[in-house]
């Protein structure tokens, strides 16, 4: 039978708790440039190695300064269509993995498509209620 530290699992459970009340850091990914038919994927954990005592990150917003329209994959699932010029919000969902494909025939420049991965702080409400 493993041994496991009662103080080590109180101070993880603190920090849990921690980082429910108060959420992440952001992390922000400026990707480079898609060429038509493209596509680039990060995995949150390996570019962001910080991200993984916060993870899953719950929210995300993703902003195409491009002129191409991009598809936006969340966990391997096709999720969105981001049009060029937009800036779009996903909320209360777990981001394991992003990619962005571009099947529109231009290339996306870099560092105009940019995604900003995080863990929101609970609102007032949300802590009064988890006090019970």
């Amino acid at each position: 039978m493993p041994y496991i530290n009662a103080n080590s699992s109180r101070l993880q459970a603190r920090r849990d708790a921690d980082v429910r009340r108060l959420g992440s850091p952001n992390f922000l990914h400026i990707f480079g440039a898609i060429a038509a038919s493209g596509q680039e994927s990060i995995e949150i954990a390996s570019q962001f190695p910080a991200a993984r005592k916060y993870q899953p990150l719950m929210e995300m917003v993703v902003k195409n300064g491009s002129t191409e329209a991009l598809d936006l994959f969340l966990n391997g699932v096709l999720e969105s269509r981001i049009m060029p010029g937009t800036v779009e919000s996903f909320n209360n969902r777990a981001i394991w993995s992003v990619q962005l494909t571009n099947n529109d025939t231009g290339t996306a420049a870099a560092g105009l498509v940019t995604i900003n991965v995080y863990t929101p702080a609970l609102s007032a409400d949300q802590a009064a209620r988890e006090r019970g």
